[in-house]
């Protein structure tokens, strides 16, 4: 019985999340572009941050902001704060501006 209530919520969960909403289109977009910019590296972005963090700047533009840890659990490890500005209109948001600030 429980396993049955386990998969029903987890197939909801999934459903939820192929939804999504803007902010959450923007958070895989900045996720995308930060994979692209940092190939190689380790790192962890804060993604229930950066959702909730989404702000209209613009018409169609989304300002995203998040902590970022670079090398997390190591002894190098070291925190920055994640800006990324996804813009939509297209086919699919596209990021127009990453920044990592110190």
């Amino acid at each position: 019985m429980k396993s049955g209530r386990f998969l029903a919520a987890m197939m909801c969960a999934g459903v939820l999340a192929g939804c999504g909403g803007r902010a959450d289109q923007a958070a895989t977009a900045c996720e995308a572009a930060v994979a692209e910019r940092l190939p190689g590296e380790q790192y962890a972005v804060d993604r229930p941050a950066l959702v909730a963090s989404a702000r209209e700047e613009e018409e169609d533009v989304l300002l995203l902001k998040s902590g970022i840890v670079f090398k997390p659990g190591l002894p190098g490890e070291y925190r920055q704060q994640l800006e990324c500005k996804v813009r939509f209109g297209g086919d699919a948001p596209a990021v127009i501006a990453l920044a990592f600030v110190y």
